[in-house]
Order: C-alpha cells, then structure tokens, then sequence
C-alpha cells in the first residue's frame, strides 16, 4: 500500500472519528437542555422561566441553543414529550396487558394506575420526579391541550383513558374532562413531591384520592361553567 493511500486512509478516518464527536456532542446538548427544561418549567411554570435560564442551566454556551435545536419554546415542549413519552407509554402497554391478562374488567383504580404509575418510575438525574413536575407546570400553558396530547396521541394511554370514561357513565364528556383534568393536576403535583423511598405507599394514596374524586356524585353544569372539552379533541 502507498504512502500516499495509506494518508488518505488516516485522514478520512480521523474525519470520520470528529464527525462521531460532533454528533455525540449535539446529541448530549439536546438532552441536557431538554432535561435543563423539563426541570425549570416544573419548579416555576411553563411562564416563569426564560430561554437563557434554561440554555445556562443546560450548560451550552450557546444563548441561541433553543432556536438552533428546536425553533422556539414550543419546539422545545414537544421534545420533552418525544424524550419521555415513549417509556412511558410502553410501561402503560404492559400495565394495562397485565390487567386485561388476569381475566377482569379493569376498575377505575386500575386504570388511574396505569395512567400514572409510569410517571412515578421515572426520575431525572437528581433522582426526582421532574417529569410529573413539568407536566404540572404546564397548567399555563397558552395551549393547556398539549399537556393532553401524551392521552390522546398514544394507544395505551387513549385506550386508558376510553375505559375510564366508560366506567363513569353518570358523566357527560365534558364533566368528564373537566373532573379529569382537576384529578390531574392533584396526582401530577402529588408525584412530583414524592422524593422518599416509600414511594409506593404515597402513590397508593394518591391512586386512592383520584378514584374517589372521579366516581364522586356530580352536579349539572351551568351555563358559566368552563368547557374542557377540547381537552379530548
């Protein structure tokens, strides 16, 4: 082999080798600032955290990462979504087969569980539950329907949440929806303050809170009330 060949083999290589590098660093600046994010969002709100504060807890030294990575903030909210709703949804698959496997009509109970139970099971770096938070975070959101999307994108979660409507037939879906979205914002807020061990324990309590809350008597809506039914939409 030439001289000359075996150069160009070295260099293409080492080009090859700093592409790698580049790509591995992009790649870990997304996820420390979609982590950065969903952490700041949970401890202050979707409106009460900057751009720059999300980029420097990231660690980028870059003021201009978000539009770079994402385009805006909104960009930045549903990659949080791609990062996370995936495990998510493949635990609530495997919840909701486990509870269909042992030959019964899955309670009320049930399904909060597998609804929420996987959000328990996944913690940040820091070992807290910053998904949960950042979803309660959200509650300001200019589109409060996108905190909704990881229900009604996802089969284990839609098909949850169609059982859970089912069971509660003295509701209409607009009771539904606006007593399901107050049971959120309680089991969301409650999952991210569990930062113990005894986890299981709280989280029962939790599942027990929610189930009474849904099945609970309801009166008729009135003409002020506020429709979330686009929450389903």
């Amino acid at each position: 082999m030439s001289a000359t060949l075996c150069e160009g083999l070295s260099v293409s290589s080492e080009v090859s080798r700093r592409t790698t590098r580049i790509k591995r660093l992009h790649a870990r600046t997304k996820v420390n600032i979609i982590e950065a994010a969903e952490r700041l969002i949970g401890l202050r709100g979707i409106n009460g955290v900057t751009q720059r504060e999300i980029v420097v807890a990231a660690g980028s030294a870059h003021n201009d990462a978000i539009t770079y990575y994402f385009r805006n903030l909104s960009g930045l909210v549903n990659a949080i979504f791609e990062h996370r709703l995936p495990v998510a949804e493949s635990r609530r698959g495997e919840l909701l087969a486990a509870t269909v496997f042992n030959h019964r009509e899955p309670s009320i109970r049930d399904l909060i569980v597998v609804l929420y139970q996987p959000l328990t099971e996944q913690r940040d770096r820091r070992g807290c539950h910053s998904y949960a938070a950042f979803l309660a975070g959200l509650l300001r959101f200019p589109k409060l329907g996108v905190r909704y999307k990881r229900f009604n994108e996802h089969a284990a979660a839609a098909r949850a949440i169609e059982l859970l409507a089912k069971s509660l037939p003295h509701l209409s879906q607009g009771q539904f929806w606006s007593r399901f979205a107050a049971v959120d914002d309680m089991v969301l807020t409650g999952i991210a303050r569990l930062q113990t061990d005894d986890d299981n324990v709280s989280f029962a309590e939790l599942v027990d809170m929610a189930a009474a809350a849904m099945q609970a008597g309801c009166r008729p809506l009135s003409q002020s009330a506020v429709s979330v039914q686009s929450f389903s939409n």
